[in-house]
């Protein structure tokens, strides 16, 4: 692929999708019920100390790497070599793996409040099986 032609994030759409790929509003809002507005500052220094740098981080890994097209094993292997990148690349898929299908059931109440308007009783058999499917679609 060509670099004239590709799109850039800015650093600012970079930080915003880290912070809601890891925060999340689920995250927010039980937060904010169980403790309040102390959560607040939480946030904020999470934010500073955390996400900023972790940006930071990422932007250097995709400038070292820019005619690449490939993500975490592209990176490390630049920096660090092949062992190293198979290694965090296999990280990186076992951690997502469970990270995944423990969203599914979340989907699925998200999905019976869109359809119904409230959430839907289901037994565990029906959640089971719905999120096999659902996680055999996407993948």
């Amino acid at each position: 692929m060509s670099t004239e032609n590709r799109g850039r994030i800015g650093w600012f759409a970079l930080l915003t999708m880290t912070v809601v790929a890891v925060f999340n509003i689920r995250n927010v809002i039980n937060n904010n019920v169980a403790i309040g507005l102390v959560s607040a500052p939480a946030f904020f220094f999470a934010t500073i100390l955390y996400f900023v740098p972790f940006t930071l981080v990422i932007a250097e890994f995709v400038a070292m790497n820019k005619s690449s097209e490939s993500g975490v094993y592209q990176w490390v292997k630049t920096s660090m070599g092949g062992r190293w990148a198979f290694l965090s690349a296999f990280c990186y898929w076992f951690v997502n793996l469970f990270y995944f299908a423990s969203l599914l059931p979340l989907i699925l109440v998200y999905a019976s409040y869109l359809f119904y308007g409230e959430e839907q009783t289901l037994n565990q058999t029906w959640i089971t099986v719905l999120s096999i499917a659902i996680f055999a679609l996407a993948t």
